[in-house]
């Protein structure tokens, strides 16, 4: 996989959409951060708020383990933001593929809090707003 997104993706992607993708990866880090800091200070509280109930409803969803490979890599180092980058404009590749073959899809789910980072949800939704047909040929 890791090839397949070097050698079709950063060879080809414009360097506007790495740059929008890696700011995007950076905002969920930020993200998932606050929202761990927001579960933790909900439960030294002893109280279930927004937060917990976030974090528990998205534990298997993609926001979910966008905090839970945040956790698990607590410094970042350039490789591993590089990686998240180009997962980021695969995925959004993947979306615009699907908008195409089946056009406006299921996409408010997508706003749903608990299905995706808000950073990657908007970067999704952004981008099928943006793609005309001019784009598509």
């Amino acid at each position: 996989m890791r090839d397949h997104l070097h050698r079709h993706l950063a060879d080809t992607a414009s360097a506007e959409d790495l740059r929008v993708c890696w700011r995007t990866a950076e905002q969920v880090r930020e993200w998932a951060l606050d929202l761990c800091d927001r579960v933790e200070a909900e439960l030294d509280e002893e109280q279930s708020g927004e937060a917990v109930t976030l974090w528990l409803t998205a534990r298997g969803l993609p926001s979910g383990i966008s905090v839970l490979e945040t956790l698990r890599e607590r410094r970042w180092p350039p490789s591993s933001a590089a990686l998240s980058t180009l997962l980021l404009l695969f995925q959004r590749q993947q979306f615009q593929t699907a908008d195409r073959l089946a056009p406006g899809c299921q996409w408010p789910v997508l706003e749903m809090a608990e299905v995706m980072a808000p950073p990657v949800r908007d970067l999704i939704l952004t981008t099928l707003q943006h793609t005309t047909p001019a784009q598509e040929s």
